[in-house]
């Protein structure tokens, strides 16, 4: 319900009458403020909230206090909502586009896991990318979680040297075989040719 000096009724808190009244202590909450204050855990919060007390049976009255009534102290606890946070974002930002663990790498399949499993703590430092059967395999404990953050921190660069060894060598050696093969293959037709 909207109160007409433009806050929103979000609670009632306490019925209090004074003077023969009925007085409604609530919440309000303002139009959202422009910048938010940005928190440590880098959430921000866009709203503001007030308490107010109306009286019941005048609906135009203003949500101030009303003469011959004292103000109440209510100690309400508000649960602020925090903005969401897009951590599939800031992990795709900050990390490559491929799963930490086995480097599959297509983008729309993969996944970001919260290492701590806290799915509350999206900083970036307990966000990594996965590919889906990773990722099942982490929330299963059969990754440990070492091995995530050390597979994510490591550079990803392809070493060729590893896989090549001597292949070269063997390359070489092998186009060696190939041509002496062919030679004594056309020495032999040319040693039958001439016997005819």
């Amino acid at each position: 319900m909207t109160i007409d000096n433009g806050m929103t009724f979000l609670q009632s808190n306490v019925l209090h009458k004074r003077n023969g009244s009925l007085y409604l202590m609530g919440i309000g909450i303002h139009t959202p403020s422009s910048s938010p204050q940005p928190r440590p855990s880098g959430v921000g919060y866009r709203v503001e909230w007030v308490s107010y007390m109306r009286k019941i049976e005048s609906p135009t009255a203003s949500c101030g206090l009303p003469d011959g009534c004292e103000q109440l102290n209510v100690n309400t606890q508000v649960a602020e909502k925090p903005k969401r946070i897009n951590y599939r974002k800031l992990a795709f930002e900050q990390y490559d586009p491929v799963c930490a663990h086995c480097g599959f790498g297509i983008p729309a399949v993969l996944e970001v896991a919260h290492i701590d499993r806290n799915r509350h703590n999206n900083q970036v430092s307990n966000l990594v990318i996965l590919c889906p059967n990773c990722h099942k395999m982490y929330d299963l404990d059969l990754i440990s979680m070492e091995i995530i953050i050390q597979m994510r921190d490591r550079p990803k660069a392809v070493n060729w040297a590893v896989r090549m060894k001597d292949a070269g060598q063997k390359a070489a050696l092998k186009r060696k075989w190939r041509l002496a093969g062919k030679k004594a293959a056309e020495t032999r037709r040319r040693n039958q040719e001439s016997k005819n």
